[in-house]
Parts: C-alpha cells; sequence; structure tokens
C-alpha cells in the first residue's frame, strides 16, 4: 500500500492511493479523509504515532492493516 502525491507543477497536489499497485483512491486531503477509506486509515495510522511519540516500523504496519 502507497499514498503517492502527483504535482502537476501547479499549487494544488492530489494524492493517489495505491494499494498493491492498483489505483484505489484519489481526491484532495479533504475528500479522502471525509471518505474513510484506506488513506483515511493510514492518515489516522500515522497521525497516532506521532501523537503517541511511537516510530512505527513495516512489521508494526502490516500487523495493524
Amino acid at each position: 500500500m502507497a499514498i503517492e502525491s502527483v504535482d502537476p507543477a501547479d499549487e494544488l497536489a492530489v494524492p493517489y492511493v495505491l494499494d498493491h499497485g492498483v489505483l484505489v483512491e484519489e481526491g484532495t486531503h479533504e475528500e479522502l479523509s471525509a471518505a474513510g477509506g484506506l488513506y483515511a486509515q493510514l492518515y489516522a495510522l500515522q497521525a497516532t504515532a506521532y501523537q503517541d511519540g511511537n516510530v512505527l516500523d513495516d512489521q508494526t504496519l502490516d500487523h495493524r492493516m
């Protein structure tokens, strides 16, 4: 799973969410967060790690997803 951002050289970058190489979501941060999909889950997981002061490794992420 990955979150990629493609910047078309303008002021707005649109996040693209890939799951095993397949595009599963795209939109603004606000749209993707409100949709509650994979982007929102990954964003919440990352935010929680920063709030808790924890560093998550790949094994921890695999276990939680």
